[in-house]
């Protein structure tokens, strides 16, 4: 190329006025964004791939850089180097770990980094050390940290008391929020600390208030973003994902620290990586779009084509990556008691039996009840699908079922419950709960709860529930009653894995029973380590309980770290899982 026919790269694009053959076969081996234009020119994105990928091609032709586009792509690590800490923790409580000191210095060190520590390694004591070390060099006048909806009482009320310096003094608030804004203005020397959720990203109207906090009066505000389970804004170009890439544009630069946490086991795939690194800084993997980044990390196939079998060029974006993360198992920076898993079998009824093998062959459970009157009714439960074939036998084995909508009735309106048999919350309870003991049972039904309760009462057991069937507010109470190491305080707290499986410290238990498995193994992994994390000593229990086939292949599934849907994309043909079940 010549000197007047050198590429420009400006506004986030490269333009070469005259293309050659090699030019033109180059540009379309680019997974991201190019056009050829009708004078014989040609334009690409100016993602980190693509000036990589030219770069390399056409070492002697060099891309002006007309506004600092390139600057931008090409991304600078610094050394991470140890600091003298200002903010060091009372000499009476718990010193941090290793691993949460070299956060401190990754912090101060860089702009941006994600620790995917693992489950249990106290990573709100880590954000809480970093807001403080950050706040006492007058880097930050404020941090926003996103967490849990029912994390959010326990980071607030129990983490920040316990692990924040002696010498920070701090406001604390939820948000969005419009009474602690106004207190929250005056801060008198005292670091801002504002809580929201993933879920308030859902509306624009909070997002807005959200900013407010963030660039604060006259846009002076210096805050630090911690997002805590950062993997619930892995979703690409939804809602969440595009109000939070607002709220980082309009922030500008007064977000001077960005950092993500999750301890998530296994995510979903590699695309589940693009959204979370786009937070932190869109260059570093290098791709704006899904469809850019499929084409250079993903292999298609499955239904038209459409589906993510298989990965390539993975060493590529393993190297993009890694300098900007880290992964730390729990038992490399701690000393953990053993885990010791155990199976129980209760011995279900002949009704039980029975609709279980009617559902297996018929996909109908079906029984007659006796009225008042003398009469008989019907009831049924029809199974529509694969799915909720599994789900069905999975609440039969339980002791009861949904049954179908009564005639004329919306789809989604609440189905009346036949009950079959109470042997399973009988067994849990009577064989494996101690009255001196604090033990966690985990449901997938919220009818499963109910036996529990009704069970408990009958046997007075003092136990609190945990569930999305209560308020937020109740919720809390409930935890903390059972966190209570008084002798009077409840010594069982059951709930479903999806709201008491995470962002919960449930040390003071060292025994879990999950009465029933869900097919999430996230949740079941995370609310293993609700027990056995930071602070637990004693050798941790659990206990899976099981009556019908359909129980071990919900647990074999999780142990396979498998889905629903993956598994009915693993059986071609559904004979293979009939057998199972």
């Amino acid at each position: 190329m010549t000197e007047n026919n050198q590429p420009e790269a400006r506004r986030g694009q490269v333009t070469v006025k005259h293309a050659s053959p090699q030019l033109f076969r180059f540009l379309s081996s680019l997974p991201s964004y190019h056009k050829f234009l009708d004078d014989g020119g040609a334009i690409f994105e100016a993602t980190r791939h693509s000036i990589d990928a030219y770069e390399a091609a056409f070492p002697d032709a060099p891309i002006h850089d007309a506004d600092g586009t390139i600057a931008r792509v090409k991304i600078k690590v610094a050394e991470v180097e140890h600091h003298e800490r200002l903010a060091p923790q009372d000499p009476d409580k718990k010193q941090p770990f290793n691993h949460q000191e070299s956060a401190i210095d990754i912090g101060l060190s860089r702009p941006y980094y994600a620790f995917f520590d693992d489950m249990g390694t106290a990573k709100s004591a880590t954000i809480c050390l970093l807001i403080a070390e950050l706040f006492a060099r007058k880097i930050i006048d404020r941090a926003l940290v996103i967490t849990t909806k029912r994390g959010r009482p326990q980071f607030m009320n129990e983490q920040l008391p316990q692990w924040m310096p002696p010498s920070i003094k701090y406001l604390k608030g939820e948000l969005p929020a419009t009474a602690k804004k106004r207190v929250m203005k005056y801060p008198d020397e005292k670091v801002m600390i504002g809580f929201s959720t993933p879920g308030a990203f859902q509306s624009k109207r909070q997002v807005v208030d959200i900013l407010e906090f963030v660039t604060g009066s006259q846009r002076q505000g210096r805050t630090a973003l911690f997002i805590d389970e950062s993997q619930n804004f892995k979703g690409w170009d939804n809602e969440r994902d595009r109000n939070m890439t607002n709220l980082l544009k309009q922030a500008g630069e007064c977000i001077v620290k960005k950092f993500l946490f999750s301890g998530e086991p296994q995510p979903k795939g590699y695309e589940d990586l693009l959204a979370q690194f786009s937070i932190m800084d869109p260059n570093i993997i290098g791709h704006s779009t899904m469809q850019s980044f499929t084409n250079q990390y993903c292999v298609l196939g499955g239904y038209q084509i459409k589906e993510i079998v298989d990965y390539k060029n993975i060493g590529e974006l393993t190297a993009r990556i890694a300098p900007h993360c880290r992964y730390i198992k729990i038992t490399d920076v701690m000393d953990m008691p053993p885990q010791i898993w155990e199976e129980r079998k209760f011995e279900p009824n002949d009704l039980q039996r029975d609709q279980y093998a009617r559902v297996k062959r018929e996909l109908v459970a079906e029984l007659q009840i006796a009225l008042e009157s003398g009469d008989y009714e019907t009831v049924r439960r029809t199974c529509a699908n694969a799915a909720s074939k599994f789900t069905v036998l999975a609440q039969i084995s339980n002791g009861f079922f949904y049954t179908d909508l009564m005639p004329g009735a919306e789809e989604g309106s609440p189905r009346n419950i036949q009950r079959l048999s109470m042997e399973r919350p009988e067994y849990v309870l009577e064989e494996l709960v101690s009255r001196h003991q604090k033990t966690i049972i985990y449901c997938r039904f919220h009818e499963d709860l109910q036996m529990l309760k009704e069970t408990m009462e009958k046997m007075k057991l003092n136990g609190v529930e945990f569930s999305g069937r209560l308020s937020d507010k109740q919720c809390e109470v409930n935890k903390l009653a059972f966190q209570s190491a008084d002798a009077s305080s409840p010594s069982i707290l059951y709930a479903t894995t999806g709201s008491g499986g995470e962002a919960l410290n449930l040390q003071i238990a060292n025994r879990t029973i999950y009465y029933s498995n869900s097919y999430n193994y996230g949740h079941r992994v995370q609310s293993t380590r609700r027990t056995w994390r930071a602070g637990q000593h004693e050798t941790c229990y659990y206990f899976d309980i099981f009556g019908f086939p359909i129980d071990r292949l919900i647990w074999r599934n999780l142990i396979d770290k498998r889905d629903l849907s993956a598994q009915l994309k693993l059986a071609t043909e559904m004979a293979k899982l009939v057998d199972q079940i």
